[in-house]
């Protein structure tokens, strides 16, 4: 996805302040995480990099849409 289309993804839903995303990695600031996440992505040209930010913010997505 595009980081307007996982701006859209998270808008209108419901954010908890903070999440476990993996074990051992625990968010607390769920808002400041998509930000600095989103750009990230939006300021980088690298592959891996926009990759691994995609992942982080799918795997978020995906623990929200699932409480």
């Amino acid at each position: 996805m595009t980081p307007q289309e996982y701006e859209a993804a998270f808008h209108g839903i419901f954010l908890p302040q903070k999440l476990d995303l993996f074990p051992g990695s625990h968010i607390p600031d769920l808002r400041k995480f998509l930000d600095a996440e989103l750009h990230i992505m939006k300021a980088t040209t690298s592959t891996m990099i926009r990759d691994a930010v995609s992942y982080r913010l799918d795997t978020a997505l995906r623990l929200i849409q699932n409480q």
